[in-house]
């Protein structure tokens, strides 16, 4: 917030390099008006889902519940008994979107994946890497989310994350968990 003022920033659709080049442009802006965050801000992503059925959906709520430890060593503790992002559960059609990952309400309202776990913030970078984790929950959880019981593996590795992806965020992770961060 600035000077107390409250705002909450919408953008347009982004697709591709591009769309991640103008969300860096757009948050560096925000943080150069002299905008920032706190405790009671989130930063929202909207991924397309218009081509999913129900049991992708299905599929992408069970690779969410096999991952969602690890992701929450990700943001802020203030996320973790946040009542906004709540953990998933077996359950899809419980109709709560205030979860981490909201499959079913936001799909039925907007054709989307709403992932609401990350805190406020104004950096960049930071708000890029995000999204493009956000990104390949839906890949791989479309991909490994049909299986019954989730492949071995660390969560960084079961979402593709690049080396350099890994080290910036085990880095973020220790810096916000110290030694409760995430393993890669």
């Amino acid at each position: 917030a600035l000077s107390g003022i409250a705002r909450e920033f919408r953008s347009p659709p982004f697709r591709g390099d591009g769309g991640l080049a103008r969300l860096s442009a757009d948050v560096k802006k925000i943080r150069q008006m002299g905008y920032r965050s706190n405790k009671s801000c989130g930063f929202h992503v909207h991924v397309d889902a218009i081509d999913l059925k129900d049991v992708d959906l299905v599929a992408l709520n069970r690779f969410g519940t096999w991952i969602q430890d690890d992701i929450f060593k990700l943001v802020a503790t203030s996320r973790t008994d946040n009542q906004y992002c709540q953990k998933l559960s077996d359950r899809i059609d419980s109709g709560d979107r205030y979860m981490w990952m909201n499959i079913k309400p936001s799909w039925q309202k907007h054709r989307t994946v709403e992932f609401r776990l990350h805190h406020g913030i104004t950096m960049p970078d930071r708000a890029t890497e995000w999204v493009k984790v956000c990104l390949s929950i839906i890949e791989k959880g479309l991909r490994l989310g049909y299986q019954l019981r989730r492949p071995a593996g660390a969560t960084m590795d079961l979402l593709g994350l690049t080396k350099f992806q890994k080290d910036y965020w085990t880095a973020v992770s220790k810096a916000l968990h110290g030694a409760q961060c995430i393993r890669s």
